[in-house]
């Protein structure tokens, strides 16, 4: 498929649609080593990437209930918010964040 129909035809895709197929270690680093090509002002490509799998996805995804919890606590939808927020994390095979290491030089902003 060329990158016109790749681009044309993208949709978003939510954790029940997945596969329950795991997601080998060389495609996922392919991936990421692309994800890093990605063109950056004056080459500081300032971001990183972490790779939750596991244990650590699911303190991840209690790190984010929490975190939705103590920013609105009185959310009246914060169960179901807190429910949805657990299942995607529980339905990934992986969760991938991405960080961005501000540059300390006063040229770039």
């Amino acid at each position: 498929m060329d990158i016109n129909k790749l681009i044309a035809f993208r949709r978003a895709v939510y954790p029940s649609q997945f596969n329950k197929g795991e997601i080998d270690k060389a495609t996922l680093d392919q991936l990421l080593e692309n994800a890093n090509m990605a063109p950056t002002h004056k080459m500081t490509q300032p971001w990183f990437f972490k790779v939750y799998k596991n244990k650590a996805k699911a303190r991840l995804g209690q790190a984010m209930v929490q975190a939705m919890e103590a920013h609105n606590p009185d959310d009246p939808r914060f169960d179901f918010k807190k429910k949805k927020t657990l299942e995607k994390c529980r339905l990934s095979n992986c969760v991938l964040g991405i960080f961005m290491k501000r540059s300390t030089a006063v040229s770039i902003p």
